[in-house]
């Protein structure tokens, strides 16, 4: 909770300490769409120009993050965390994504199935993918 005072009066809010950024990757080849569901529910869905930010947002306390791609074409980028409000960042993993052949820490998503030499982490076959 951060505490917040003014003229002799505080009040509490709480801090959205838990943080997600997604950034589209700086390749070519990446006209791919990307789907994201927080907790469930569609937060982003779209094709995204390289280097372009798809999400960055913070929360009160830890989601459930899932990706997936629903058309041919690949999309690639950075998805990373922070639990301390933005001051440290760290990439998430995808437990349940295949192995790539690309560039560490670079999540694919793909709803055909040629996009895993774009980064390590390849979500194919319009696969939904979670994410920790």
């Amino acid at each position: 909770a951060l505490s917040i005072c003014r003229r002799n009066a505080c009040s509490l809010r709480l801090a959205r300490l838990f943080c997600v950024e997604i950034l589209t990757a700086n390749t070519t080849g990446i006209d791919g769409s990307i789907e994201v569901y927080i907790d469930g529910s569609l937060a982003v869905s779209g094709r995204f120009a390289q280097n372009s930010g798809v999400l960055s947002s913070c929360y009160n306390s830890e989601l459930g993050l899932t990706v997936k791609s629903p058309t041919a074409g690949a999309w690639a980028g950075q998805v990373r965390f922070s639990q301390d409000g933005g001051i440290t960042w760290a990439d998430m993993d995808c437990p349940n994504c295949m192995d790539g052949n690309g560039t560490a820490g670079v999540l694919v998503v793909d709803g055909g199935s040629s996009g895993a030499d774009l980064g390590s982490m390849a979500c194919l076959h319009g696969d939904s993918c979670d994410l920790s």
